[in-house]
């Protein structure tokens, strides 16, 4: 395993806060691009569509639980960057699916949004990393090369 010197952890560690904001705020967005077009059911009434306040209320309680998470991951012992952002995902789609039940989702219901609120988060991502590729060129084949 990859033994990390104690400055780059140091400089890593004070960088994560403000990359965790930025990832809530992207994955704020993707919820809301979702979750306002979806009409989801709640307590076994008729679906309605959620409100802006309610993307913002379950986004609130995602990160609080996300919070609870972070401990078990051992971010310390992950060897880079890109393996954390992967873990931070996960911890956010975990945290996620029993927040959704939690505000009585049908369980069917929570597992479709959570998989399309994550589907439009990384699609957003593709967007960012693919952009020099996009940028080059315009054929599709070329820019898998």
């Amino acid at each position: 395993m990859a033994t990390i010197s104690p400055r780059r952890s140091r400089l890593s560690n004070a960088l994560w806060p403000i990359i965790r904001r930025l990832i809530l705020m992207t994955l704020r967005r993707s919820a809301k691009r979702v979750l306002l077009t979806r009409d989801i059911s709640e307590n076994d009434q008729a679906p309605r569509r959620w409100l802006v306040q309610h993307v913002d209320r379950l986004i609130s309680k995602v990160a609080a639980v996300a919070d609870d998470l972070c401990p078990v991951a051992n971010f310390d012992a992950l060897p880079k960057a890109g393996n954390r952002l992967m873990v931070e995902m996960a911890i956010f789609t975990s945290a996620a699916y029993p927040v959704l039940l939690d505000d009585d989702v049908p369980a069917d219901s929570a597992r479709a949004l959570v998989v399309d609120v994550g589907w439009e988060y990384y699609a957003r991502l593709l967007r960012l990393t693919s952009l020099p590729f996009r940028l080059t060129s315009r054929d599709p084949g070329r820019r898998l090369r």
